[in-house]
C-alpha cells in the first residue's frame, strides 16, 4: 500500500511553515475546495483531513491546539519521492520553528512502532529516509 505522510500542526501556523492554500475564482469571489489543499509548490499537495476513523484517533490523541491535519496526496506523489523533494525539505526545516507538531509516517492501517522528540539535532528527512529502509511506522513529534 505504501507509507502515508499526516502532518498535525496549529491551523494559524499553516502560511508560517510555507502551506498555502489551494482555491478556485467563481463570479470574482474566492473558495476552498472540499477537502481543503494545501501546497508547498505545484509538485507537493496536502489534503486537510476532517473525518474518518484514522482522524478520530488522531485528532483525539494529538497535544496540538486547535489542530488541522493534512496528508500527502499521494495521487501525484509518492511519500518517498516526496521526501527526496527540496520543498518538502524545507517544509522540514521550517517545522522546527513550532512549538507544536506532530508528523506520521507509517503504512496504511499498521501500529507505530517509534517515537522520536523533535529536537534541533534531528534531522527529519533522515530520519523519515531511515525509517522507510527499516520498514518502521513513526512519530516526529514537540
Amino acid at each position: 500500500m505504501g507509507y502515508s505522510l499526516d502532518i498535525i500542526i496549529p491551523k494559524s501556523e499553516l502560511e508560517k511553515i510555507g502551506f498555502k492554500e489551494k482555491t478556485l475564482f467563481w463570479n470574482d469571489k474566492e473558495y476552498s475546495l472540499l477537502p481543503r489543499e494545501f501546497f508547498i509548490d505545484n509538485n507537493i499537495l496536502f489534503i486537510e483531513i476532517t473525518q474518518g476513523i484514522v482522524y478520530d484517533i488522531m485528532i483525539n490523541n494529538t497535544k496540538v491546539n486547535d489542530p488541522i491535519v493534512l496528508t500527502l496526496y499521494r495521487k501525484y506523489n509518492s511519500v518517498e519521492k516526496a521526501i527526496e523533494n527540496n520543498s518538502i525539505t524545507t517544509l522540514f526545516k521550517n517545522i522546527y520553528t513550532l512549538d507544536a507538531v506532530e508528523i506520521y509516517l507509517w503504512e496504511d492501517d499498521a501500529a507505530i512502532d517509534s517515537k522520536y522528540k523533535l529536537i534541533d539535532t534531528l534531522d527529519i528527512n533522515s530520519k523519515m529516509k531511515e525509517a522507510i529502509i527499516n520498514c518502521e511506522n513513526i512519530i516526529i513529534y514537540r
